[in-house]
């Protein structure tokens, strides 16, 4: 993820929890969703739904220094989200 405009990468400071994220994430569709996995791991691999959990962890890491009690619930919003679509 990177800002094209000023050529920042917003995500160096949360680099360590976007990847155990993507890693929850593929793990969660493997594990819960079955028939439909295949069909959400070619949506996964085609990028897209990393905005709202960046920015999860961004906030909280202005609030906080610690983020671990935040990586569960960005995981479940986004999940539930995912379900909803």
């Amino acid at each position: 993820m990177s800002a094209t405009m000023t050529g920042i990468d917003f995500a160096v400071p949360i680099r360590t929890e976007l990847d155990d994220f993507e890693e929850r994430l593929h793990a969660t569709v493997k594990a819960d969703l079955g028939p439909v996995a295949d069909a959400m791991e070619q949506i996964l691999e085609a990028g897209g739904k990393r905005l709202r959990p960046a920015l999860v962890f961004l906030a909280a890491g202005l609030a906080m220094r610690r983020l671990g009690p935040i990586r569960p619930s960005s995981s479940a919003t986004t999940t539930s989200r995912r379900a909803r679509i």
